[in-house]
């Protein structure tokens, strides 16, 4: 009885992250105290078989240990892009239009990145390999539901809002002792 249990929780997961859009992030981010800084897109993904495209969130961003800002839009060109950047926190309101009676058709990417973050981490003491979350608290996610028709449907918060990391990592000492090498050389060579 206990795998049948296990099926049927699998498949409801699944068919709500399925039919819900989601935010996310690309995986495998990291910084360190030489590179404090990192860059990445926010994704919006859907269904397709629901909606059409995207068209416009608002929503905050979040992280702990450093500096949030939203730098622009990645793969997408918006028609609008407002953001205030709070240090550990950014609230973004980024979408695009769509009026196909006037010519003017939304982009149909999907997954489609709505912003793009710069994260700088300003908390250097961090032990290596701590992990720095990230998360949303999106209020309004408008989706356009038809090709033809300008007409969307705002999901408020009802999506998978963002869950994802970014690696604080500290360079090994021999990866330090090649650089202080490396600097050696070079002074070495311009006497």
């Amino acid at each position: 009885m206990k795998p049948i249990t296990t099926l049927v929780a699998v498949a409801c997961a699944t068919q709500t992250s399925f039919a819900q859009p989601m935010l996310n992030m690309p995986s495998g981010l990291s910084v360190t105290s030489q590179n404090p800084s990192v860059t990445f897109p926010v994704y919006v993904s859907f269904d397709s078989n629901i909606y059409y495209a995207a068209g416009a969130i608002e929503t905050t961003i979040y992280a702990d240990h450093g500096i949030i800002e939203v730098t622009g839009a990645g793969m997408m060109d918006p028609q609008y892009l407002v953001t205030s950047s709070f240090g550990t926190s950014a609230e973004v309101v980024s979408g695009q239009q769509h009026f196909p009676s006037a010519g003017l058709f939304a982009n149909t990417a999907n997954p489609i990145a709505m912003f793009d973050v710069t994260y700088t981490v300003t908390n250097l003491s961090l032990p290596a390999g701590s992990l720095i979350d990230f998360t949303t608290d999106t209020t309004v996610l408008w989706m356009f539901t038809s090709p033809t028709l300008p007409s969307a449907v705002n999901l408020g918060s009802n999506i998978n809002e963002l869950a994802g990391v970014v690696i604080y990592n500290i360079p090994a000492p021999n990866t330090l002792a090649a650089f202080g090498l490396g600097s050696l050389v070079l002074v070495r060579r311009r006497r």
